[in-house]
């Protein structure tokens, strides 16, 4: 899957993005007073009635109702305080828990200090219940007074932190999956996870209703659409998705998304604010285990960071024909090197002769000077609109297109476009992007005209350029028979094939590709002079930050080569083979905070920016062409950062660092 933001270069007058951002900010409008639907003496608080354990049991302290879940288990030995709250007049609440010595049941306590004038309010004590929430509201500041547990990466979640959603208080015997989280901090990650596993979701739920009503924790922060969007896709992902996964009814060669699966994709775009709610909620929505994938593949998301470092160093990793949704023949032959698998001898081969064609050096030297042009009508328009609704006046994608174009074909073909080959083929930036969801452009009228005729421009000017001059001599090599065989079967014959397949490579994931990271890398720039300084003082290490927060490549597909038992919400299956894996390298694996602290934040002075994904492969690796550690990294990474420093430097140079 290349490209999160292919989807920008719909074939539409408007991109869908733009469009999903407009109304993101729209929704984002609809977000209610957090969670609270009553008030206390100016407090959120919910109180569950049942079962109340004796102080001797000890209290599950929690986060939750936000997308960020924490769990630790404390003894009851002595009260401590486990929350305070900031409230809109200035007074100050503390939260304490202590075992009553009456009832010798945890009771709350509630110490208040308020500013004069802001009235006054009585320290009180009540029963804990079973359980016990105090939740954050608008105007007000809710904090952690004790650390937890993450329940999704197994770290710490400082005591201190601000808490958007809700902290609470749980008696252990209301969570019984729970009760071997006890103990040490140490010794409760390793319960976590191990009750995490089992469930094959978020440890904390206890019914199928709790399942789905994870959707709501995303409420908060995006809106009460978006939430509606996400419980939707839980319900069809179990009732209907899964069962079709299990029964192998997608294993194919080439396997295609149904209608479905695109539908709750785009929907959660349109109404998560663009890629921001897609990229929260797919690593936190399953806390991390394996799901149907959200992204609009037929497959089982894999989100961590470890497990897909494994996956990317594969030498045997098997691929299908399927880019996104599909993969069309408007868009893509079938014999694109990214459906072939790694280890295989056409792979090793095709990268064994783009390397001898120069595709290992093209990173080196001196870029050309940029070509830029003022933006048309329809661009101008769109800017206009989203400078009015985001405040950021930053350069977009289909206009950067034609700036990339030329220098990304001269130093690919080792041939000077004119200006009029830079043209025609640029204009795959607006649409070529919706070969993400090939089989839905297929049926478009227009567009897959449009597409196949600058798929054959590109194919034209590659044929006349010195790389593909070299690329068909070197294909008549006795070293590349496989290839050429499998090349030679196809209707256009072993060398245009083996051209076209370059252009189309580069022109999904390349133009596109480093378009999209020149425009994320201004979107940030723009937000402030701290970010321009950033960007001026390490501008590698800022686009490594830009890739890892804002990707341009959502990830890719590979496909299970043997049959797998996998624990996916309470049941375990057997996955068949040929079952496809979404590994979302771009999507999860940067965020994923036990790699990457405080993962939401943009910082580009993180020390291990190496180990980002967001190239087919450990970035360290894929920079340094490790084959072992990369076998399928993307060639083109050197020179996809060195373009869009070019870019992104270019558009920036009137901003200030003050």
């Amino acid at each position: 899957m290349a490209g999160i933001m292919c989807i920008c270069c719909s074939c539409t007058a408007v991109p869908v993005a733009v469009i999903a951002i407009l109304l993101g900010v729209v929704f984002q409008q609809m977000s209610p007073a957090k969670y609270c639907t009553s008030h206390d003496r100016g407090l959120c608080l919910h109180i569950e009635e049942g079962k109340t354990d004796t102080c001797s049991a000890g209290v599950l302290l929690q986060l939750t109702r936000q997308t960020q879940l924490g769990l630790e288990h404390y003894t009851l030995d002595e009260a401590f305080q486990f929350a305070s709250e900031t409230l809109s007049n200035g007074c100050k609440v503390a939260f304490s828990v202590e075992c009553d010595s009456n009832s010798k049941s945890p009771k709350i306590v509630e110490k208040w200090s308020c500013p004069s004038g802001a009235g006054s309010q009585k320290d009180t004590s009540y029963p804990m219940k079973q359980n016990f929430q105090v939740c954050a509201m608008t105007g007000s500041t809710l904090t952690l007074s004790k650390s937890v547990l993450d329940v999704t990466f197994d770290i710490d979640i400082e005591a201190g932190s601000v808490v958007p959603g809700c902290i609470g208080l749980s008696a252990p015997s209301s969570y019984p999956k729970l009760q071997a989280v006890r103990g040490s901090p140490e010794d409760q990650k390793i319960a976590i996870k191990g009750a995490r596993e089992g469930a094959g979701g978020c440890p904390t739920w206890r019914s199928e209703e709790e399942r789905v009503a994870r959707a709501e924790d995303f409420i908060a922060e995006y809106n009460p659409i978006f939430g509606l969007v996400l419980k939707s896709f839980l319900k069809w992902a179990k009732e209907t998705e899964l069962p079709k996964l299990v029964s192998g009814a997608y294993v194919s060669d080439k396997p295609k998304c149904g209608f479905d699966g695109i539908f709750y994709f785009v929907a959660s775009m349109i109404t998560g604010q663009a890629f921001k709610g897609a990229t929260k909620s797919i690593p936190l929505l399953n806390c991390g285990e394996p799901m149907p994938a959200l992204i609009s593949v037929p497959g089982i998301q894999v989100t961590r960071h470890a497990d897909l470092a494994s996956l990317m160093a594969d030498p045997h990793q098997r691929r299908l024909k399927i880019i996104g949704s599909g993969a069309e023949e408007c868009c893509f032959d079938e014999t694109l090197p990214v459906f072939m698998s790694a280890g295989s001898p056409e792979h090793t081969q095709v990268r064994r002769l783009w390397d001898a064609v120069g595709l290992d050096k093209m990173h080196l030297g001196d870029l050309p000077e940029l070509t830029v042009k003022e933006p048309g009508v329809i661009i101008s328009i769109r800017k206009k609109l989203m400078s009015t609704v985001l405040g950021i006046n930053a350069p977009v994608l289909d206009e950067l297109a034609p700036v990339v174009a030329p220098l990304f074909l001269e130093k690919l073909w080792g041939r000077k476009p004119t200006q009029q080959e830079s043209d025609e083929i640029a204009e795959y930036g607006t649409m070529g992007g919706g070969c993400i969801m090939s089989p839905a452009v297929a049926k478009l009228p227009i567009v897959p005209g449009k597409i196949l005729a600058v798929r054959q421009k590109a194919l034209e000017f590659g044929r006349s350029s010195p790389v593909g001059k070299a690329l068909a001599r070197e294909l008549e090599k006795p070293e590349y028979k496989e290839l050429h065989d499998r090349y030679a079967q196809r209707p256009k014959g072993a060398v245009d094939t083996a051209i076209q397949n370059l252009a189309d490579a580069s022109l999904f994931a390349g133009l596109i590709g480093t378009s999209t990271l020149s425009m994320n890398c201004l979107m940030q720039v723009y937000r402030g002079p701290q970010f321009v300084k950033m960007f001026r003082e390490n501008s590698t290490a800022f686009l490594y930050e830009t890739m890892r927060t804002a990707t341009a490549v959502a990830g890719s597909a590979s496909a299970t080569r043997e049959p797998k038992k996998m624990t996916i919400w309470g049941e375990e299956y057997d996955i068949p083979t040929g079952t496809i894996l979404s590994q979302m390298t771009g999507m999860a694996a940067g965020l994923d905070a036990s790699v990457f602290p405080d993962p939401y934040k943009f910082d580009s002075s993180r020390p291990n920016l190496g180990e980002t994904m967001n190239w087919n492969g450990v970035t360290k690796y894929v920079m340094a062409r490790d084959y072992q550690n990369a076998p399928r990294f993307c060639p083109g990474a050197g020179l996809s950062v060195k373009i869009a420093t070019k870019v992104c430097d270019y558009f920036s140079s009137h901003l200030s660092d003050k």
